[in-house]
């Protein structure tokens, strides 16, 4: 619908929402539904999703297509529907995620030159965008932490190849929420891709884990925290004796922090 990027977003809602339906009405067996149905459904509405995600220009848009196809990949691992678990899904949504984090490069690049010339009307809607950006690059960074639980190792070397160059920047970068998600990343990898691949990636992430784990930012802090602890589980002899008893104390006092509790903190100290 081009007129409205709201009607858009609200529709690909509506499509992910009705194929969840489909999907676990198959499953418990009511009205007849069976997982042929949910793959007949799936194929009438993926080649719309990703043909308008493929042009999408709108952010709230752009968030909607890509937070379903998301939905109906978790519907894939968590019911075996069968529709949407080959290779062909996995590189055609890695080309979808791909083509975002790019325009979000292109949009950082052109903030920044026209930042000297922005007028002060400007920074109120600067801030909006930033935000819906924000929420895009989340549910990309959802896309491909789904990607790697479902394919594991498979999923990888698409990943390193593709997606990792752009999303290496955010780890260098002081903007918070993609640091963040940079984080996350690096973590989804370590924990899904197997100890033997994951190790490579211990040794360069964890002084970037251990300088964040104490950050102000508690959706920064979360994601370093939760790093650690891939780290601890899957590092192996790569985590020292030293540096696990430091890691102890640190989430020790995580968690005696009197404000660990607060609303804004407590998705750290569970990560803790």
């Amino acid at each position: 619908y081009r007129f409205s990027d709201k009607a858009r977003a609200a529709a690909a809602t509506a499509l992910a929402e009705a194929y969840k339906c489909v999907v676990l009405a198959a499953k418990e067996g009511i009205g007849g539904m069976t997982m042929a149905h949910a793959a007949e459904l799936l194929g009438s509405i993926l080649k719309p999703l990703t043909d308008q995600c493929n042009k999408e220009d709108s952010l709230q848009a752009a968030d909607a297509i890509l937070d379903a196809l998301r939905e109906i990949l978790t519907l894939e691992r968590t019911h075996s529907v069968g529709a949407f678990n080959g290779s062909a899904a996995l590189q055609g949504t890695i080309q979808l995620i791909k083509r975002h984090l790019q325009l979000d490069e292109a949009r950082m690049k052109s903030r920044a030159a026209e930042a000297a010339e922005r007028e002060e009307e400007e920074e109120e809607d600067d801030e909006e965008d930033e935000e819906a950006e924000g929420e895009l690059l989340s549910t990309c960074a959802h896309l491909v932490v789904e990607l790697l639980k479902q394919h594991g190792l498979a999923a990888v070397a698409p990943i390193e190849a593709q997606l990792l160059p752009h999303v290496q920047p955010w780890l260098m970068g002081g903007e918070t929420t993609r640091l963040a998600l940079g984080l996350e990343t690096l973590g989804a990898i370590i924990e899904y891709s197997g100890k033997e691949h994951g190790k490579k990636y211990v040794t360069a992430a964890l002084p970037l884990l251990g300088q964040h784990s104490g950050s102000e930012e508690p959706r920064l802090r979360r994601a370093a925290l939760y790093g650690l602890g891939v780290v601890a589980e899957h590092g192996g002899k790569l985590l020292s004796r030293n540096a696990a008893a430091d890691l102890g104390k640190k989430l020790q006092a995580t968690l005696e922090e009197p404000t660990a509790s607060y609303s804004a903190n407590v998705e750290a100290s569970e990560a803790a």
